[in-house]
């Protein structure tokens, strides 16, 4: 099931929809993204061989059979929404599965529509999001659409589920530059810890500020003059921010020149005009705690069109020992594989005072 409008949002730099229709989200430059990353998912677990016959049962349209059309493979269309389709047409779609013997059911979506679903099915089936929504703090979600072909398969070979937590932010905070997020349900999903990505962890002040304070005096004693800083999301990246004088919430992406600011609360246009002006960028990112994500979770505005612009060497990320410590690896998510192979390998991580650390990204 495919929630078509997840993670419009993410490009021109909203927290999700924020109550947006589709029409209003295009008019402001958002790009439909769902249906793609479905694709994705779809054209790995079709190429995949399989010792089981799979039989999809899906929504008709744009909610999941348009995809199954498009990747010629076979599906049963169980369920039709209205074109303009709601929070509604989830739970119902949801409810036809069960009715109709899912063993599995998989979805398109962000922490919204996974907290949609599992209040619908609770545990009398596993489930297993596909990530496309702009904040994805549950861990129901494979860390990327190709990872879901393995885990679907893995499932009906081993039939082994383990608990993930549905997690969801307070709107209004998220849209004021604050994450509170809390618990809403456990969810039954299949059990494949690598392919899945572990909830978002919170940052522990008293634990991490002086690892934090470090890398913020050794990063701005060391600005490059005449280059744009792209200054991404995050707890860490804010605190940099903020010592430089920067209008700041933490989910947003801003720009400095010479420890000035020329741009706030960024969307992806915004950022390739300003990339387009200056002569050199960099782009300042830090990890998602407890995920290890530095692109494709909360920071869409940084677009594959964006990584391009700036190119791979002026990419810096930042993270103290503790945070580093608290992830498995760094991921990437961009929606674009080459771009994510590309992405693969060591990076040099600023986790101190002129401290690094060869941190692996896979």
């Amino acid at each position: 099931m495919i929630n078509p409008i997840a993670g419009m949002g993410g490009r021109i730099g909203l927290g999700g929809t924020d109550g947006k229709s589709r029409e209003e989200l295009g008019r402001l430059g958002a790009a439909e993204i769902a249906q793609q990353r479905a694709i994705s998912a779809l054209r790995v677990i079709k190429e995949q061989p399989c010792a089981h016959e799979l039989v999809f049962l899906t929504s008709k349209g744009e909610m999941g059979e348009d995809a199954f059309v498009l990747v010629q493979t076979k599906c049963e269309t169980i369920h039709e929404a209205p074109a303009e389709s709601g929070a509604g047409d989830t739970t119902e779609a949801c409810s036809r599965f069960l009715d109709n013997g899912a063993e599995l059911i998989v979805f398109v979506g962000g922490d919204g529509t996974a907290r949609d679903i599992a209040g619908t099915v609770g545990k009398r089936v596993p489930i297993l999001g596909i990530p496309s929504g702009v904040k994805m703090h549950s861990s129901v979600f494979v860390n990327t659409p190709e990872d879901a072909g393995r885990v679907i398969q893995g499932f009906f070979d081993r039939r082994q589920t383990v608990e993930g937590e549905v997690m969801d932010v307070d709107e209004e905070a998220f849209r004021a530059g604050r994450v509170s997020a809390r618990l809403f349900a456990i969810a039954i999903i299949p059990d494949s810890s690598e392919d899945l990505q572990p909830r978002k962890s919170p940052t522990d002040a008293s634990t991490e500020a002086d690892e934090v304070e470090e890398i913020v005096e050794y990063f701005s004693q060391n600005i490059e003059p005449g280059t744009l800083y792209l200054l991404g999301t995050g707890s860490t990246v804010g605190a940099l921010s903020r010592k430089l004088g920067v209008e700041r919430n933490d989910l947003a992406v801003n720009a400095i020149v010479g420890g000035l600011q020329v741009g706030h609360d960024l969307a992806e246009k915004e950022i390739l005009a300003l990339v387009q002006k200056y002569r050199k960028a960099k782009i300042v990112v830090t990890p998602i705690g407890g995920q290890g994500f530095v692109f494709g979770r909360g920071n869409q505005q940084l677009s594959t069109e964006v990584l391009r612009a700036v190119g791979d060497d002026d990419i810096v990320i930042v993270a103290g020992p503790t945070k580093l410590g608290r992830i498995r690896s760094l991921r990437a998510d961009t929606g674009d594989a080459d771009v994510n192979e590309r992405l693969k390998g060591y990076w040099k991580v600023l986790t101190g005072y002129a401290r690094y650390r060869a941190v692996l990204l896979q």
